[in-house]
């Protein structure tokens, strides 16, 4: 069985042109390609999964996922690629780490919160700055993106308590929330632990 891997320009020849002749001979074909919010909405729109099924897609993660209309959470990869702020409209990148070399832009706002991704680590202690930056790209109407390393933990954290405050919502549903745009979403053990006490803060009036 052979496997061709196309570059993404060859792909968008491909989605263009209806050029589906590669697979007809009966060969298996992989494709491996950015998850470029556009073309992975044409891949499902298209069902390339049954009118394709010799064709095998396997996207690298860079684009951040959309939790709500303004917020994405990504990785530090998605905060090194320029082409994710033009596409998704992102203007502002709040980077919760520390040792991170992102790319920003000329015209982007950039916070950087220093935070490491330990059980132990108080993330309530952020709340206030990280809050406060994202109210801001939520006022400006520009999306915003929230990331650490790899976008499962500190990213998330901030994501969900963000909505908590805002929609006055439990842990549970700011994860189900999360989750459905990025369902490897894992918080660690110390997180969810003051995700729940902030949840019984904002019910009993704390917050």
């Amino acid at each position: 069985m052979l496997n061709k891997v196309l570059p993404y320009g060859n792909l968008l020849n491909c989605v263009l042109a209806r050029m589906w002749n590669f697979g007809e001979d009966g060969e298996s074909t992989s494709l491996r390609i950015d998850n470029r919010p556009q073309i992975v909405r044409q891949i499902l729109t298209e069902n390339w999964s049954s009118n394709l099924p010799w064709l095998s897609i396997s996207f690298n993660k860079i684009y951040p996922d959309k939790v709500i209309d303004f917020l994405f959470i990504g990785s530090l990869r998605t905060a090194q690629t320029a082409s994710v702020y033009h596409d998704c409209g992102i203007r502002y990148v709040l980077t919760i780490g520390r040792d991170m070399d992102v790319k920003i832009e000329p015209g982007m706002f950039h916070r950087v919160i220093l935070f490491d991704d330990f059980p132990g680590e108080n993330i309530s202690f952020i709340f206030k700055e990280a809050f406060g930056f994202i109210d801001q790209a939520r006022k400006a109407k520009k999306g915003v993106l929230v990331h650490c390393f790899a976008g499962l933990s500190r990213s998330v954290a901030i994501a969900a308590a963000y909505l908590m405050r805002e929609r006055r919502i439990s842990y549970e549903q700011a994860m189900s929330i999360i989750r459905q745009a990025r369902p490897a979403a894992h918080p660690n053990e110390g997180f969810v632990k003051t995700l729940r006490e902030y949840e019984s803060a904002l019910i009993n009036g704390s917050y």
